[in-house]
Formats: structure tokens, sequence, C-alpha cells
């Protein structure tokens, strides 16, 4: 029975005398959650090299500054598909575009697992970029439209979920594979490549959506776009994503290194368990989030955000690794409530038929300010030094969470707020 209902048959459309065709289909349950392990997995193969990055630095005689451009590699490659390519699943398609993007994702991963120079790591993060790039919306867009009942909050919730599995699995499992198992610069890419292969098998059998529903017209590359009728409240949701993302520029790109050259543990897998509970912070605070106004989930999301900052820059200066680890909790927890309240708003006020253009514009903005501040970090550090640079990164950080947070109570009685109170 449990595969009846995970699967359901199509017979293709025949001419007289051609045999007949049956594909099997995932049920929408499944594909649902096929939705969201291709969100997981690609997110796992973006911070997967995070806990490499320091073997790559003494391997390789690298600096902060090289580590944190080769980081903006993948955001700068997503950025550029997504100018592209960003809205193509409103056209082709959320199936196709999965699997190209997953496909691309992949082989990144393969050309880290491989790599034998650092122009390697720099074309397998442009590739991981890609795949995100075209995966990323057109599964935030399928995770809606496969939803039970077309649960918005399920959807929003499920959506952070499955980011911080991915960012936990390559931390914790990363950490782990680095420290104590052999081949640490590559055995962890091989594993992550095995369970990619799952839910990219998957996708060949999931239901073919027709891309003419979708958006009427053809394809052509353009600059994605907000729709002009959606109101100023996507500002707010811009503003939290905004912040979500440039707190994991922070985390996921520095934190190990913060962990050894700040907090002075040289234990890799140490390092990975901290980064492990702000990504997993990010899930409890994405599930929480997802049982609150979006607006709220912003407002608690900004405020825990700020206090984490000042909680990392604190424990930096004393060399406290508890009260890191505190620090990672409230960044992740404010990183899951702001992403999942910036979610929340755009799935309310997002036409169905540009749904993954919206997504698009999305991300398109917080990858770039997630790329300029892992660059900014960077050369701060050559600058500064490591200590002062990400004393001033965390600060501007917490004040952007601040700001959403503040903005979303500003914006608390305005009309399209009521509306979509109205709507829950």
């Amino acid at each position: 029975m449990a595969g009846k209902r995970a699967w359901h048959r199509v017979t293709a459309q025949r001419m007289p005398g051609s045999p007949v065709r049956i594909r099997p289909v995932l049920s929408q349950p499944v594909a649902f959650w096929t939705s969201a392990s291709v969100i997981a997995v690609a997110l796992w193969s973006s911070a997967s090299p995070s806990l490499v990055y320091p073997l790559y630095t003494a391997e390789w005689g690298l600096n902060p500054s090289v580590t944190t451009i080769l980081f903006a590699t993948y955001p700068i490659a997503l950025i550029v598909t997504i100018v592209a390519v960003g809205d193509i699943s409103d056209y082709v398609g959320r199936r196709a575009s999965l699997i190209a993007g997953i496909l691309s994702a992949m082989v990144g991963v393969l050309l880290f697992a491989v790599a034998p120079d650092l122009t390697w790591l720099f074309v397998g993060r442009a590739f991981q970029g890609i795949g995100v790039g075209v995966a990323v919306s057109a599964a935030s867009a399928a995770l809606l439209e496969f939803a039970p009942g077309g649960s918005i909050r399920l959807a929003s919730a499920v959506n952070t979920a499955a980011t911080a599995v991915g960012l936990a699995s390559a931390v914790l499992l990363g950490g782990a594979l680095v420290e104590y198992a052999p081949l640490p610069t590559r055995l962890t890419f091989w594993i992550l490549l095995a369970v990619m292969i799952v839910p990219a098998v998957l996708l060949f059998f999931m239901p073919r959506d027709s891309a003419g529903k979708l958006a009427p017209g053809k394809w052509r590359p353009r600059f994605p776009r907000m729709p002009r009728r959606l109101g100023p409240l996507v500002g707010v949701a811009m503003l939290a994503g905004i912040g979500a993302f440039i707190i994991g520029s922070l985390a996921i790109s520095l934190g190990a290194q913060i962990a050894r050259d700040l907090i002075g543990t040289d234990n890799v897998l140490i390092a990975g368990a901290s980064l492990a509970v702000f990504a997993l912070a990010i899930a409890g605070g994405g599930l929480a989030g997802g049982k609150l106004h979006p607006r709220h989930a912003i407002v608690a999301g900004g405020f825990s955000a700020a206090v984490g900052m000042g909680l990392v820059v604190l424990s930096t200066e004393l060399a406290n690794l508890p009260l890191y680890v505190v620090a990672c909790l409230g960044i992740g927890a404010g990183n899951g409530l702001l992403f999942v309240g910036s979610l929340g708003m755009l799935n309310r006020f997002a036409p169905e038929r540009h749904r993954a253009q919206v997504f698009s514009v999305l991300y398109l903005v917080c990858y770039l300010l997630q790329g300029l501040t892992a660059i900014l970090a960077g050369a701060c550090a050559a600058l500064l030094g490591f200590q002062p640079a990400i004393a001033l990164t965390a600060t501007a950080i917490g004040a952007t969470c601040l700001a959403a947070a503040v903005a979303a109570l500003l914006t608390a009685h305005s009309p399209g707020d009521r509306a979509s109170e109205d709507g829950d």
C-alpha cells in the first residue's frame, strides 16, 4: 500500500498501433519531500567546503582573503545564473529546472572531490553556484505547489528546515570526516555526491508540469524583477532575507576559522559541531516561525540575530567556546525566523505564474549581498587583522537584522499586512 501511495502511473497519449508507454510518477506528498530534499542537498553542497578551507589554507598557503574570494565565487556564479535564467522554471517547468540544477551542483562537488589545485576549486564553486541558482527558486516554488492544501506556512517552514538540514549535514558530518576519516579534503565530497544521487534519480519521476500553465509566452533571458502590484511589505521581506543570508556569510565562510584562530579549538569536529548548532537552530527558528505571522517571525528573528552577533564579538574577544556556541544558537534561530518570515510574506503576495521569478529576485539580492559581505570581511581581515574584521562584520550584520525587525514593526498597521493577517 505504501508503494501505491508513493507512486501513480501515467499513460502517455499514443497514435493507433503504437506501444503504450507507462511512466511511474511520484505522488504529491513524495514530490513535496523530494523538492525539499533538493534544497537540503543544494545547501549541503554550498556549505560542504567550509570546514575544508583551513586545510587548503595550510596545504596551499592561502590567506583569509583568498578563502573568502573562493567562498564568494559561489554567490557570484549563482547571481549570474539567476539574472540569466532565474525564472526559467515558470516556463519550462519545475521538474526540468530541478534536474538541471542538481546535476550542475553534482559536477561542482565532483570537482572538489578530485581537485589537484586551487583552480579546480574555483571552477567547482562556480558549478555549485549555477546548480543552486537554477534549482533553489524552482524548488521553493514547487514546495508551495506540492504542499498539502497549498499550505503557505508548511511550505515556508519546510523550506527553512531543509536549508538547515543541508547546512548541518555539511558542517557536522563534514567535521567528523575531516577530523577522523582518511582523505580529509576528499571523502566528504564523495559522500555528498553519493547522497545527491537519490534526489537526482527521484526528480526524473516528478510530475510533469505544463510550462504553458505556469507563465504565458515563450521564455527569454531577462533581468528578474518583482511584479509591480506587489506591495511595500515585499521590501520588508527582502530586508529580512538579506539579514538571514549575510548571517550565513559570516557563519559558513569564516565560522571554522573563527573557532580555530579566535576561539582556540584545533578539533575540526568541535568547530563543525558549533556550526551545526547554528544550522540546527535555523531549523528550530524556521519551524517556530512557521507557526507565526511572517511579520512576527521577522521581528523575533531580527532581535535574536542582533543579540547573537553581539555574543559572537564577545566570545571571540574572550576566546570562550561555550559563549560562542550560545552565539551560534542565537544567530541560527534569528536566521531561521528571518528567512521563514521572508518566505511567508512572498508566498502570500507572489502570483503563481510569476512565483519562480519572485523567488529569483529574493535570492539574487540576498546572494549578492552575501557575496559582498564575505569579500569585504576578507578585505578587512587583510587590512585590520582577523579579530577586528570579525567584530566589524558582526556589528554590521547585527544592525541589518535589527533594521529588518524595526521595519516589520513599522508596517504592523499597513493595509497589506492586515490583508495578509486576514488570509492566515
